[in-house]
């Protein structure tokens, strides 16, 4: 397996576990599972009104209201739960980040994993303000701690030309690259 294929499927592992853990740690809270459980019985009764033949418009706008309000209350609860992974993922990537070159391939699962599957749940119109925001936050943090660790691994700022080749073959390119440039 290539150190790219390595990474990835490393960063959206670890994305997917973080993940996890914070719904484990806000879920199991007994407020949010309230919350969660009128929300699904508000969808529910949604769909049942859509589904009549002449729907009551204005009792629809008024549930949509509520689903709206419950959504935004139900990702505020989330709230320090998906603080989580976001913290767990700024303190593991500079350790990906020291051990593999390519910087823009090992970060790119990190800074889009959860703002795009905040979004991919909802969609962009229906998305509600705290899940945008914290997804701006998590974006923000990724993009500090890329900013961060090429302060802390200077050497690995621009990705070698060679990066790919492996082993001897990739040594001796490099060196003879070196060699090149002094002649000249």
């Amino acid at each position: 397996m290539s150190d790219f294929v390595r990474v990835v499927v490393g960063c959206l592992a670890i994305s997917a576990c973080t993940e996890g853990l914070a719904y484990c740690l806000g879920a199991r809270r007994p407020h949010i599972k309230e919350l969660d459980e009128s929300l699904k019985k508000n969808q529910a009764k949604l769909d049942d009104f859509l589904a009549q033949e002449k729907p009551n418009e204005s009792a629809i706008r008024a549930l949509k209201a509520q689903i709206q309000n419950q959504t935004t209350d139900l990702t505020k609860a989330m709230a320090p739960a998906q603080l989580v992974p976001t913290i767990l993922n700024v303190m593991l990537l500079p350790y990906v980040m020291k051990h593999f070159r390519n910087q823009v391939l090992c970060t790119l699962p990190f800074e889009f994993f959860w703002p795009l599957s905040s979004f991919a749940k909802s969609g962009l119109e229906n998305a509600n303000p705290g899940e945008v925001s914290m997804s701006c936050f998590y974006f923000i943090c990724m993009a500090l701690c890329r900013a961060y660790s090429k302060k802390l691994f200077p050497q690995i700022t621009v990705p070698s030309p060679f990066s790919q080749l492996t082993g001897e073959e990739g040594k001796k390119e490099e060196a003879a690259a070196v060699e090149n440039k002094k002649d000249q």
